[in-house]
């Protein structure tokens, strides 16, 4: 995205959706989900989706809801070519 499109001010705005939803607590995770939305990135999680965990929303429950692609490791290593 170009200079000046407004990239910061969406993610702020994502952020104080979801903290104020009580989706993510004021951690790294919301800046992480809304960095790479905004930037068009892909998060990086060992965390697994559960959607009914009541205690905390994983990081691939929230992507999954803002349409943020996410991948772990392993996920990673084979798209970049690697091999096991």
């Amino acid at each position: 995205m170009a200079t000046g499109t407004g990239k910061t001010r969406a993610a702020i705005a994502l952020i104080d959706v979801l903290t104020r939803a009580r989706r993510v607590k004021r951690v790294a995770d919301p800046w992480l989900i809304a960095k790479a939305k905004t930037g068009k990135l892909t998060i990086v999680t060992e965390e697994t989706s559960d959607p009914k965990s009541r205690k905390k929303i994983f990081i691939p429950d929230i992507c999954k809801e803002h349409h943020v692609p996410y991948i772990n490791t392993i996920g990673l290593i084979r798209s970049l070519g690697g091999r096991f």
